[in-house]
């Protein structure tokens, strides 16, 4: 019984670990994709405004 328990805190520690892991992952995706962009947009109207 002791052993199923344990099993189960693994499981759902582990689930949680990997939950939280890809949700920092995606944000710090987001983060760089929006600054990538915003960066391309600026370069754009400058060459606009040249």
């Amino acid at each position: 019984m002791q052993y199923i328990l344990t099993g189960v805190l693994v499981l759902i520690v582990s689930g949680l670990g990997i939950h939280a892991l890809t949700l920092v992952i995606e944000r710090g995706y987001k983060a760089l994709w929006y600054k990538f962009a915003s960066v391309e947009q600026a370069s754009r109207k400058v060459k606009i405004s040249r």
